[in-house]
């Protein structure tokens, strides 16, 4: 099928995208590396080293704490291919992982690890290796350490949640109409430490029927959110890992109204699809849970179905009836016929740091925001944040804990424009919660005077246009970026009036991969996520 070739395309393209931007090194050639913010001693979990390859590596030197083990590595290029290495120990707790040949590219790492017992706070030494001839050598400069915070074990798991030996296809009668013209929130918890698995579908891989949601861990252990109809495939993507072996709280949110649909990783929108006209996308099969439905190539694209952990799904329409499966019982009759291949097992309260509700209402003269937990909540202190673009966040006000399960506060420091709310929740261990964020438009503001429309085609092979709107007079500047961060076209500096404007974007000398355009105004700058494919 040609156009299933195209999606397989798209999804490479798209894994290509696989770079963590939880921790970025200013000097030297570890682009990032993630590790779980709190790991359970005993529990396994991935590691994520993003290499840069401006030096040829033949190799990484690992050290870990003592007690902890290096299972398996498995290394990326292009965010898909595998590259062959050897894992062979070294003195104490220390690893070489060597590649099959010195590489002056970028690769992604992945370091599937055992912790130890008994450990509070240890470090990680990644050290890349070259080829001296007669043996390898350490690049001593561009060493890289990391903290490892450890969390008690659950003394109470009261929990249960499921996991699937054979993915679980729910009844239509019982599940919410997930087509793209429907508003919906699709949410759940998730735990792997698994790469390259689909977690849960409205497709079985059939190229000629059309899908609203396809959500995946690719082989770089991001998560994707895909969107379908035949020969045209959308993508949503997370920055940072969610396959580390930590509990993720993942919202996919669709709202045609507004035309955009977003994805949230941990309380944080991670990317976004607009779309001014819904797609044509019915939903034709049914929502399936750990896999894809039945078909004549389900996992046509070498992905398995999901071995992690599952709790909460929630599946919340715009209107309707919502869907809840928590766990805590049998999944009943009228949501599933079958539910033998489900296997389930007691964790502990991953959820108590999930806010129960959290609104900012727009008011004369500022902005009230209030927020409740569940009770027993055991966090410690709120930190409320604000933003005027939806990306760079100021605390505004740290709240105390009271007991009571309910607060709220004033913005009366406001500026008249859109704004952006977020809540960063502080948790005994030291650790940090973030919220979802939430969006206050004010006044007829700069939020109001531009909208960037997207580009087409996209994915798109050598040029694209770019549409915007203009609805007042003022300085607009668009700019190419690519995934390093450098600018690599200037499109449009200069003044204009009010109007609709197209730009036009010849990447025929720039490589395959990933470019943001950004709209830049006296006040604001919206970004826009385009794929080249060549």
């Amino acid at each position: 099928m040609p156009t299933l070739r195209r999606r397989v395309s798209a999804m490479l393209v798209n894994l290509f995208v696989a770079v963590s931007l939880t921790v970025t090194q200013a000097s030297g050639q570890f682009r990032s590396v993630h590790v779980p913010d709190r790991i359970e001693p005993g529990e396994p979990v991935n590691i994520f080293a993003d290499w840069g390859g401006e030096e040829a590596a033949a190799g990484i030197a690992v050290e870990l704490p003592a007690g902890w083990s290096l299972d398996s590595t498995t290394v990326l290029r292009n965010g898909y291919l595998r590259t062959s290495v050897q894992t062979l120990p070294a003195d104490g707790s220390g690893y070489r992982v060597l590649l099959d040949q010195p590489l002056k590219a970028p690769f992604d790492m992945v370091l599937h690890v055992r912790p130890g017992e008994g450990f509070t706070r240890e470090r990680l030494v990644l050290t890349p290796l070259r080829d001296a001839g007669n043996g390898f050598e350490e690049y001593a400069a561009l060493r890289t350490e990391r903290r490892l915070t450890a969390v008690d074990p659950p003394s109470v798991r009261t929990n249960r949640v499921a996991s699937f030996a054979e993915p679980l296809s729910l009844l239509r009668a019982g599940t919410p109409d997930l087509s793209a013209d429907r508003g919906y929130v699709v949410s759940f918890w998730l735990r792997t430490a698994a790469l390259g698995e689909v977690v849960l579908s409205t497709w079985n891989g059939d190229d000629r029927r059309t899908y609203p949601l396809d959500v995946v861990v690719d082989a770089a252990g991001h998560l994707r959110a895909y969107r379908g109809q035949p020969g045209a495939h959308q993508s949503l993507g997370s920055r940072v890992p969610v396959a580390d072996g930590s509990w993720h709280l993942v919202s996919i949110s669709n709202d045609p109204a507004e035309g955009w649909a977003r994805l949230a990783v941990d309380g944080r929108t991670v990317d976004s699809l607009y779309a001014p006209v819904p797609p044509n996308i019915a939903m034709e099969l049914p929502l399936v849970l750990g896999g894809r439905a039945d078909g004549p190539a389900p996992y046509f694209d070498r992905l398995d179905p999901f071995s992690g952990w599952l709790d909460d799904v929630h599946v919340a329409p715009q209107d309707g009836k919502d869907l809840r499966l928590d766990f805590e019982e049998a999944i009943p009759g009228e949501v599933a016929a079958e539910a033998g291949g489900a296997r389930y097992a007691r964790t502990g309260a991953h959820r108590q740091y999930d806010l129960l509700s959290f609104e900012a209402a727009s008011e004369p003269d500022g902005v009230t925001i209030t927020w409740s937990t569940s009770e027993g909540s055991p966090i410690d202190a709120f930190l409320v944040e604000r933003s005027y673009d939806g990306d760079g966040f100021d605390e505004i006000e740290r709240v105390e804990t009271d007991g009571q399960g309910t607060y709220r506060i004033f913005d009366d420091a406001v500026e008249d424009r859109l704004v952006f709310y977020r809540i960063r929740q502080l948790t005994p261990e030291g650790g940090e919660v973030l919220s979802g964020t939430l969006r206050v438009g004010l006044g007829t503001g700069e939020a109001a005077s531009v909208v960037l429309l997207g580009n087409f085609p996209n994915p798109f092979n050598a040029t694209t246009t770019l549409t915007y709107e203009v609805r007042e007079r003022m300085h607009i500047r668009l700019v190419i970026w690519d995934l390093a961060g450098q600018p690599v076209a200037s499109l449009i500096d200069e003044i204009q009036n009010a109007g609709v404007y197209e730009a036009r974007f010849d990447a025929a000398d720039l490589p395959s991969g990933t470019y943001f355009a950004r709209l830049r105004t006296p006040n604001r700058t919206i970004s826009h996520k385009m794929i080249l494919t060549k």
